[in-house]
C-alpha cells in the first residue's frame, strides 16, 4: 500500500518537530530552510523566501506545522 495522506502527514510532523530548534511549535524561515533541504527540494533561497511569505498569512515571521503540512501536500 502507497503512503497515505495521514502517514505523509505523520512523517513531516516527526521532521517538524526536530527541527522546530527552539521548540515553540513554529518555524521560522531558517527552519524551513532546513526542512526543504532535508525532504530534498532543491531550490534557490528567493523562492524559499517567496512560499514561505505565502505560508506566513499574519506575517508575523512563523509558520505552524499546519500551515507548513498543507503547503507541502499541496506542492506535492
Amino acid at each position: 500500500m502507497g503512503n497515505s495522506g495521514t502517514e505523509q502527514r505523520d512523517a513531516l510532523f516527526r521532521l517538524f518537530e526536530r527541527l522546530d530548534i527552539n521548540k515553540d511549535g513554529q518555524l521560522d524561515e531558517a527552519e524551513f530552510g532546513e526542512i526543504l533541504e532535508r525532504l530534498g527540494w532543491d531550490s534557490p533561497a528567493e523562492v524559499r523566501s517567496l512560499e514561505f511569505a505565502a505560508m506566513d498569512g499574519d506575517s508575523d515571521g512563523l509558520v505552524g506545522f499546519e500551515e507548513f503540512a498543507d503547503w507541502w501536500l499541496d506542492q506535492n
